[in-house]
C-alpha cells in the first residue's frame, strides 16, 4: 500500500447546521468510488430523514450494500456519512 486517500462527506440539516465525516481509500479502493456511493447510492436514502434516526439510516444504508457485498468502498463511504450524521447532532 503506497498511497491513501479520502473523501470528506458534509451534511447540511434543514437549519443550515453541518456535520462532517471521513471515507479512508486506501491501495485499490478510489475515492471516487466512495463518492459514487454516497452520491448514487446512499444520498436519496438520507436526503429529507431526521438525523437523530442515525440508527435506522445506518441500518437502511447497511442493507442497501448486500448485493455489493457489505465490506471495502461500500462500508468505507457509509462510515464517512455516519459520522458526519454524528458530528451534526453532537458536534463531536
Amino acid at each position: 500500500m503506497n498511497k491513501r486517500s479520502s473523501v470528506i462527506v458534509e451534511v447540511i440539516d434543514d437549519s443550515g447546521i453541518s456535520g462532517f465525516g471521513e471515507c479512508l481509500c486506501h491501495g485499490q479502493q478510489s475515492p471516487h468510488l466512495a463518492a459514487a456511493f454516497l452520491e448514487h447510492c446512499y444520498k436519496e436514502d438520507v436526503i429529507g430523514k431526521d438525523p437523530f434516526d442515525t440508527e435506522i439510516i445506518w441500518e437502511t444504508l447497511y442493507n442497501k450494500t448486500r448485493p455489493f457485498g457489505q465490506q471495502g468502498i461500500a462500508i468505507n463511504a457509509l462510515s464517512g456519512l455516519d459520522i458526519a450524521l454524528w458530528e451534526l447532532l453532537f458536534g463531536i
